[in-house]
């Protein structure tokens, strides 16, 4: 049975749902319910739960999800403006869990999106080769479980019409996958690499999900390579590891053990309880004396997609390198912490200024909260 199917029944028969403690409480006339309704309930469960948390309705003439303003209450739209939203969905409000507005990080990259118009400094590349096919399937269908179970990695976003980007939830969010055509073994990475070139490629960030795999078999063995882009917009390299972590449970067969999701919506509610101008206030005060740009040995012209930057990649020593995860342990910060104090401490000295200013993505998550941000996806 559709969901809509289901739900045409539910109200045939007087059936009322609830949620408890995660699970779908049914309360029917007696022999109201039947074998095959109660399979559509199964079927549908997570699509029910999403509702009634967030105080979706479904009313009785369409049999269909209808979505108003007071059921956002992160977000201030009109009914027009929500209706623009749910008319550029496929499935309708039916596919749509929730619409909230963009994290700060989240509208940065947004701008620099809508800036470029060849390639994206925010899409990142994995590459992993597995023994076989059945092998790659597994950690596909892994992955599809872990973005089934995180809002974030079914969110896509709107802003064409609306007076403020949002992102939008999905029910239902596929991970493409791309096959390629095989490959001898010495051209196997190197076609990969190519096909998938961030500098080159763009993503619809009004696709959910925000991710894509390119599968590339050796035509000389069983070897299969796979290329996982994601979407900065979404996830970080933290959260990759997030990422990973769950999928090696599934993998495992310990699914038991995966940790209880955090929704994001909670994430952007934390941020969003601090007003606008309390963040004004303190880069105020603490950029007030800042009379000019740091510009090392002079060059402000600096505009443009970057593809004109030259890079030089230094491997650190196995040794330094753990001195300074053990350097930055011992005062309770990250290495990326060490890294920009570095930066700055050479930003000074090609610039000739004791006080520098400069720009770096930081999603601001070791900071925690009430909703646990250090382990949210």
């Amino acid at each position: 049975m559709s969901l809509q199917e289901v739900f045409a029944s539910m109200q045939e028969k007087n059936i009322v749902i609830s949620e408890l403690d995660g699970e779908l409480i049914v309360r029917a006339p007696q022999g109201a319910m039947d074998q095959a309704l109660m399979a559509g309930l199964k079927l549908h469960k997570r699509e029910f739960l999403a509702a009634l948390r967030n105080g979706l309705v479904m009313e009785a003439h369409t049999a269909a999800p209808k979505i108003t303003p007071d059921m956002l209450p992160l977000v201030s739209l009109t009914q027009d403006e929500i209706d623009l939203i749910v008319d550029s969905v496929a499935e309708g409000a039916a596919g749509i869990q929730d619409i909230y507005p963009l994290a700060p990080l989240q509208e940065g990259i947004l701008f620099h999106h809508l800036l470029e118009t060849q390639g994206d400094p925010y899409i990142t590349r994995s590459i992993i080769v597995f023994d076989n096919r059945t092998r790659l399937n597994a950690f596909l269908d892994a992955l599809q479980t872990v973005i089934d179970r995180h809002d974030i990695l079914r969110s896509s976003m709107r802003w064409s019409g609306l007076p403020q980007p949002v992102q939008v939830v999905h029910r239902q969010a596929l991970l493409p996958v791309e096959e390629l055509a095989p490959a001898a073994k010495d051209r196997i990475k190197q076609r990969l690499l190519e096909h998938t070139d961030p500098r080159r490629l763009r993503m619809d960030l009004q696709q959910a999900p925000l991710l894509a795999g390119y599968v590339i078999k050796d035509s000389q063995s069983e070897e299969c390579w796979f290329a996982m882009l994601n979407h900065h917009m979404v996830d970080d390299n933290y959260t990759l590891q997030l990422i990973l972590s769950e999928i090696r449970l599934l993998l495992d067969g310990r699914a038991g053990q995966l940790p209880a999701v955090q929704p994001y919506r909670n994430f952007i509610a934390q941020m969003r309880s601090v007003p606008q101008a309390e963040h004004e206030s303190y880069f105020r005060r603490q950029l007030s004396d800042i009379d000019e740009p740091t510009a090392p040995f002079g060059l402000l012209n600096v505009q443009g997609s970057g593809g004109q930057v030259g890079e030089a990649v230094l491997a650190l020593e196995a040794d330094l390198a753990l001195r300074i995860r053990n350097s930055a342990r011992q005062h309770s910060v990250t290495p990326a912490s060490l890294f920009h104090l570095a930066w700055a401490l050479v930003m000074g000295q090609c610039s000739g200024r004791d006080d520098v200013v400069f720009g770096t993505v930081l999603s601001g998550r070791l900071q925690g909260g009430s909703f646990g941000a250090e382990s949210a996806v």
